[in-house]
């Protein structure tokens, strides 16, 4: 019961498998977990293409005991149902309460129409609309590894925002050798992370303000089209092809690849992001799909191509 599976919309090629928790990761040199960025694993599908938009996905019954999600022909439209254990606050429903058969969250879940939902290990991801706002992700659940991405550790048992709030300038993002705003004092953007003059602890819990390149004049979060998740980790596909990752980090599984902006073992010794964080390289394709596995994701551009990292 402790294998993450999900049937969110799948093309026949575009499904990603898992593995147990706790299985070996043979072949790996210790100190190299997470050294590499996405790679290419080859040509997929390469004659199905898809437009970046999804269809609208079936009602389905989200069953937390044994992480797996279904189709439930029974269920009319929008509806959001929870069972199983709830030893995290992980079915959502503001309490540790078990339940035995299926349980509607009604209110607890504040979106018009959901869109697409995604179970962890002990976490979950709701995607969904509100009135003209579109593309809102809510998370619950265990929280130990961010990931939430609310910019905490704080596991919560009631549906949350994933927060997308950027830093404030200046900042350790900002004022690096990297990129140094006008907002810096340009004699000092020589360093990065503590020792960074510019460095602060809450820096760690919010965005990049580099990572928001979505119109944030029109959106305080980019218009998500699609949610995935990982053991202890999260991921949104937006409209505009990117892919965004929080959560645990454990095996590189967020697809971080500026170390020298920001080192993989934080400074806090934990292999995590509880903010979303932009998988840079990425940006140069238009990302149609993605899909997770329990450390690792695959994710399907427009010419065919298929990048994994993990």
């Amino acid at each position: 019961d402790e294998r993450v599976e999900r049937s969110t919309y799948r093309t026949p090629c575009g499904a990603a498998g898992g593995e147990p928790r706790d299985a070996p990761h043979r072949g790996e040199p210790a100190g190299t977990r997470g050294a590499e960025g996405p790679r290419n694993v080859g040509d997929a599908c390469p004659a199905h293409r898809r437009t970046g938009r999804w269809r609208r996905p079936p009602a389905v019954l989200l069953v937390l005991g044994v992480l797996a999600l279904w189709p439930l022909p029974g269920v009319i439209g929008n509806e959001m149902y929870v069972a199983g254990y709830n030893d995290y606050g992980q079915l959502g429903m503001g309490d540790y309460l078990e339940r035995s058969t299926q349980t509607f969250m009604g209110n607890n879940l504040d979106l018009d129409l959901i869109r697409g939902i995604a179970a962890g290990l002990y976490h979950n991801l709701v995607l969904g609309d509100k009135g003209p706002d579109r593309g809102i992700v809510y998370a619950w659940g265990r929280n130990t590894k961010g990931q939430l991405g609310t910019g905490s550790v704080t596991s919560v048992k009631a549906p949350v925002k994933v927060s997308w709030a950027a830093c404030a300038s200046p900042s350790s993002w900002t004022c690096s050798p990297n990129l140094c705003e006008a907002s810096c004092d340009q004699t000092k953007c020589k360093a990065y992370g503590p020792t960074n003059p510019y460095w602060a602890t809450k820096d760690m819990h919010c965005m990049k303000p580099q990572d928001r390149i979505w119109d944030t004049t029109s959106s305080p979060h980019p218009l998500v089209l699609q949610v995935e998740t990982g053991s202890d980790s999260s991921y949104a596909l937006t409209e505009d092809g990117d892919v965004f990752a929080w959560g645990s980090n454990d095996w590189g599984q967020l697809g971080i690849t500026n170390f020298d902006e920001e080192q993989l073992a934080r400074w806090d010794g934990k292999y995590l992001r509880d903010t979303p964080q932009l998988v840079r390289n990425l940006l140069s394709m238009r990302i149609l799909r993605i899909d997770a596995g329990t450390f690792h994701v695959l994710a399907l551009n427009d010419v065919g191509e298929v990048w994994g990292w993990g």
